[in-house]
Formats: C-alpha cells, sequence, structure tokens
C-alpha cells in the first residue's frame, strides 16, 4: 500500500502516535477490506486542533461502517485525549479525526 501524505506532525508526541496508529489502522483495513493500493492522509492545524483525514482507493462502502477491534481501539485512545473520530462511507470511505494540540507539541 503506498502512502500519500499532506502535511506533518510533531516528532514524538502522543498526537503523533494516535495519527500513525490510525494511518495504520486504514492501511490495514484497505487491504483487507476496500483491496485498494493506496492511503491518503491529510493533515492540518486549525485553532489548536490537528484535523485528520484519511481515504483510500478501494471499493466504496456498501453501508455505513461497523466498527471492529481496531477502529474501536483507536475511538477510545482518540476520545481519551480529548479528541473525535467520525467515519464516513459515502461517497468514499473516510476516517476523521480532530485531536486537540497540546502546548509541548510544536507546529
Amino acid at each position: 500500500v503506498r502512502l500519500i501524505l499532506n502535511g506533518y506532525l510533531p516528532k514524538d508526541s502522543g498526537l503523533e502516535r494516535i495519527v500513525i496508529s490510525a494511518i495504520r489502522e486504514c492501511a490495514t483495513n484497505c487491504v483487507r477490506h476496500a483491496h485498494g493500493t493506496y492511503v491518503a492522509v491529510n493533515l492540518q492545524e486549525r485553532h489548536g486542533i490537528c484535523s485528520v483525514t484519511i481515504t483510500n482507493n478501494g471499493e466504496k462502502p456498501k453501508g455505513k461502517i461497523i466498527e471492529g477491534s481496531g477502529l474501536s481501539s483507536l475511538r477510545r485512545s482518540v476520545e481519551s485525549m480529548g479528541g473525535e473520530m467520525l467515519t464516513a462511507y459515502s461517497p468514499v470511505f473516510a476516517l476523521l479525526l480532530n485531536l486537540p494540540i497540546t502546548e509541548d507539541e510544536i507546529w
């Protein structure tokens, strides 16, 4: 799976670890469920929030995304740091994260 990354994260931070976990989970699901060949990640910082959108070029989901253990675990991690996680299935799969940026995570 090819990774297309637009943006960057602070190194060695909780924020970086969560985003890497999200990318890993989406890449696994892209291959396993959508049979895709790339995962695209867009990262933006706005008003103290890191917004992450992850999509892929795989088959479009046939309906609402049902979270298995990987996405559920990711959701718990995101919410434990005060963030939010949303999944979209139309017109394509997308994982959306909004994560608070702490003072020690310099952009």
